[in-house]
């Protein structure tokens, strides 16, 4: 019988990841991934993959966006994570291995449309191994 694979919750993954590096290096931001109506946060989603390669890896694209008070606030928030996550690539966090980060598009800004506030967002992919189900 074929071994049964399965995508790992990357997003949660990486959520979790960034929220321990910008503790670390004293990021001050209020959320990672939830909504804050005020002062910056930064919000994690899966938006999409490429699917399986080499019968063990999984290309996940992700959707990141950064939210402040001004537009220059969300601009550094966004390259301040773009900065922490490039540093999980070829490491194990909660039980995924991440691999090689790719295609970070450069941040686009945009008013949210819910809070009118500035936002930050950028798409990036990153391979992982799928896990035994």
């Amino acid at each position: 019988m074929a071994e049964a694979l399965i995508e790992p919750p990357v997003a949660a993954a990486l959520i979790n990841f960034t929220r321990a590096e910008f503790a670390v290096r004293q990021i001050g931001t209020q959320s990672v991934s939830g909504r804050v109506e005020d002062g910056k946060h930064l919000r994690i989603a899966e938006s999409g993959g490429a699917g399986d390669r080499a019968l063990v890896l999984f290309t996940q694209q992700l959707t990141l966006e950064a939210f402040g008070s001004t537009l220059d606030g969300s601009s550094l928030l966004m390259r301040e994570a773009a900065a922490v996550l490039r540093t999980v690539q070829h490491t194990t966090f909660e039980g995924v291995q991440f691999y090689e980060l790719r295609n970070m598009g450069a941040g686009a800004n945009s008013l949210d449309p819910v809070t009118k506030r500035a936002r930050y967002s950028r798409t990036f992919s990153i391979d992982v191994r799928l896990l035994a189900l």
